[in-house]
């Protein structure tokens, strides 16, 4: 790195510090709000909270997590969509999340987001159109063994396939799934820990600055938010290696 390259570094990350300082002299943080997890599970912490072991204050509602019996950790969406979730980037503001019963597609049908601070982290998204079929139909490899039973199968057929292109001899339509990321739980070639992994995002309350330069964001007394320091050492992304990210580094700002 250059002379004035590390010059910029410098006064950008005093600038920074100067503006945390700032803002904390604006407010109180809430005290009592440690970060907490279920087992081995992601850490929870500010805009989430643990519900029964931690205060109300130490999220927001919509960020609600528990555990389960099995110390699993739970969100729950609108229309009683219920995932696990498997980890949690705080600077990037992105979750992993799965299915409990490795059957996304039977809750994607109830998915809405218009009530959630959530959204599918996807550029791409697709619809897809389930049938159900009385034999197996050798042509359609897309097979979703967790939505059959015993007498018929079903099948999810991307649009991005023409379904003119299918011999459906033996099969009725169910429904159409709409605007959803690429599905690989009808994949079998995929792994089951790659398949069955859904990734959303959230923008607001945006502390992946305050995180990525070491700072945790914290409610304050006033009900907006203080990002507060406790050491500058920057903090990186902990998703696996190789997973790609649409959204930009977010800034500081407050909740209306």
């Amino acid at each position: 790195m250059s002379d004035r390259s590390l010059e910029m570094s410098v006064s950008v990350l005093s600038i920074f510090s100067l503006f945390v300082f700032v803002l904390g002299e604006l407010g109180q943080s809430l005290p009592n709000c440690t970060e907490s997890r279920c087992g081995s599970g992601p850490a929870i912490r500010f805009p989430f909270r643990l519900k029964g072991q931690q205060p109300n204050y130490c999220g927001y509602h919509e960020f609600d997590l528990s555990c389960t019996e099995r110390n699993d950790t739970l969100l729950e969406l609108p229309n009683s969509v219920k995932l696990y979730v498997q980890e949690i980037d705080y600077v990037y503001q992105v979750i992993n999340v799965s299915d409990p019963n490795d059957c996304f597609l039977r809750q994607a049908l109830n998915i809405n987001f218009s009530a959630s601070p959530f959204r599918f982290n996807d550029d791409l998204l697709y619809n897809y159109t389930l049938f159900n079929c009385s034999t197996a139909e050798r042509n359609l490899i897309r097979n979703a063994p967790c939505l059959g039973a015993p007498g018929y199968e079903v099948y999810a057929i991307p649009d991005f396939n023409r379904i003119s292109e299918y011999t459906l001899t033996s099969c009725t339509k169910m429904y159409d799934i709409l605007s959803i990321p690429y599905i690989y739980e009808i994949y079998p070639e995929m792994s089951n820990a790659s398949r069955n992994i859904i990734q959303l995002t959230w923008s607001k309350p945006a502390c992946g600055l305050c995180e990525a330069g070491g700072g945790r964001c914290e409610l304050k007394s006033d009900g907006t938010e203080l990002c507060k320091m406790s050491h500058i050492t920057p903090r990186t992304s902990g998703m696996p290696a190789g997973r790609h990210y649409h959204q930009e580094l977010p800034v500081i700002s407050e909740v209306e």
